[in-house]
């Protein structure tokens, strides 16, 4: 009985690291689409040695911390909370905040219907912060800086990073479909 738990657990991790039968450039659409259809997540934003943190729930709220400041967006209102006081955003500037909340299927969609237009490659396994995951660099047509997007073994999008002139810049996805309330501020 012990070979058999053995050799089930040999075939198991053998499964778990074997490549991808999709194309690099499928396999990150369909994390990037994975990603997307999330009901909620947790989100961690490192940035020019900055760290912020928030939520995305399903379809249009989000809240996030980055440092002293602190956003709001819940449909199309949005406040931010800076020096001590709550300020509601006009409309036009509301708008193009929460637009992460939707760009990996609006990426994915792109990459779908311009294939030719991205360089997807695979990485492989790499480990970051103790977690392994699927590693692919992609470079979009026109640009010479890789994003790289690491995939879960769920088959969603855990990580982006992005080589900026003064470091790099990433977003850490966790916590998918646990509930998160975000409400008006007070």
């Amino acid at each position: 009985m012990r070979t058999f738990a053995t050799a089930g657990a040999f075939v198991l991790a053998v499964s778990l690291a074997a490549p991808a039968f999709a194309s690099p450039t499928d396999d990150v659409k369909n994390a990037l689409i994975a990603l997307s259809q999330a009901t909620s997540y947790h989100m961690v934003i490192e940035s020019n040695g900055k760290t912020g943190e928030g939520d995305w729930v399903a379809p249009d709220k989000m809240e996030l911390t980055f440092g002293p400041t602190e956003i709001i967006r819940i449909g199309t209102t949005s406040w931010v909370h800076v020096q001590g006081r709550w300020m509601q955003l006009p409309a036009s500037a509301a708008s193009s905040m929460g637009a992460g909340s939707t760009s990996g299927l609006t990426e994915a969609q792109g990459m779908a219907a311009n294939a030719k237009d991205v360089t997807v490659t695979d990485l492989g396994m790499k480990t970051v912060g103790g977690a392994s995951f699927h590693a692919y660099s992609v470079v979009q047509k026109g640009q010479t800086t890789p994003q790289i997007i690491y995939v879960g073994g769920d088959g969603r999008v855990a990580r982006i990073e992005h080589a900026t002139s003064t470091g790099t810049s990433s977003i850490t996805f966790s916590k998918f479909n646990q509930p998160a309330t975000i409400s008006p501020p007070q």
